[in-house]
């Protein structure tokens, strides 16, 4: 937990502390904080100058307000952590669907005109399967035929399904459908990736937070 400087009231503590937060070798040089990886240099700086008594006070007084200071902000303080915490999960649960938005890209059909030919095939084979199967079905009294035949239709109609489709594609057509899946995909990965900085930066912010309580 770091100091702000301007807090220090002693002009010689004042005037010490931000010698040593300007010349730390580090990436909270000249922040006008003294950060907990310069308190050490300070107090021994602190020591070198005489000013023990000087300082000794400065943390009492330092410790009370802030003790003060944690017991008025408890709310504001709980507020704030539930904040966080929610952009984390919003974040999770951000990514997550992406995710899934990636798999359902991945496993589409090459061409959604192919997936349209088998599915009608298999349907229109289907229904002209089950008509003389279900004669067969009411003469033999048994629904054996009309499974069977149900089943070979919808087979038959798959192979003509997918003949249509080599039949009338277009390449431009099947050219567009492919590009426009990998703009997709590429796009879907890039707010994935961006979704996954935010949900680290998230955890860092609340890592941060919960070392000043």
């Amino acid at each position: 937990m770091g100091i702000t400087i301007a807090q220090i009231q002693d002009a010689k503590l004042r005037e010490l502390a931000a010698k040593v937060d300007g010349s730390f070798k580090g990436e909270t040089k000249g922040n006008k904080v003294l950060d907990d990886c310069e308190m050490e240099i300070f107090t021994s700086q602190v020591k070198s100058a005489g000013l023990d008594a000087e300082y000794e006070e400065f943390l009492k007084i330092h410790k009370q307000t802030q003790a003060a200071g944690k017991e008025f902000d408890v709310n504001k303080a709980a507020t704030e952590q539930t904040r966080i915490e929610e952009k984390i999960k919003t974040a999770k649960e951000k990514i997550a669907n992406l995710r899934e938005k990636l798999a359902e890209i991945e496993n589409r059909p090459e061409s959604a005109k192919k997936e349209k030919c088998k599915a009608i095939g298999c349907w229109s084979g289907f229904g002209v399967g089950a008509i003389p199967g279900t004669i067969a079905s009411i003469v033999m009294e048994t629904f054996i035929p009309a499974v069977v035949l149900s089943g070979a239709g919808a087979l038959v109609g798959l192979g003509i399904g997918l003949g249509v489709y080599y039949l009338t594609r277009s390449k431009d057509e099947e050219k567009a459908y492919s590009e426009n899946n990998k703009k997709e995909y590429a796009q879907t990965q890039a707010a994935l990736k961006a979704a996954e900085q935010e949900l680290q930066k998230s955890k860092l912010e609340l890592q941060h937070f919960m070392n000043t309580l």
